[in-house]
């Protein structure tokens, strides 16, 4: 009979502390596309580029 409470108890144990977890904040699943960064980083993107665009229209004519 004792062993049932033992096991009994236990199991709540675990569960609370499972509901417990839950609780506590979680990291991002993503940080690497999370908004909140510690430092401000230049955009990357089209304005970085020194390539030319593909569609710019020549000034010379050939």
């Amino acid at each position: 009979m004792w062993d049932a409470v033992i096991n009994t108890h236990e199991a709540s144990i675990k569960y609370l502390n499972s509901e417990i977890v839950g609780l506590l904040p979680r990291r991002e699943p993503f940080q690497k596309f999370s908004k909140a960064q510690d430092k401000l980083r230049p955009r990357r993107g089209f304005g970085n580029s020194f390539q030319p665009a593909i569609d710019a229209p020549r000034l010379v004519p050939h």
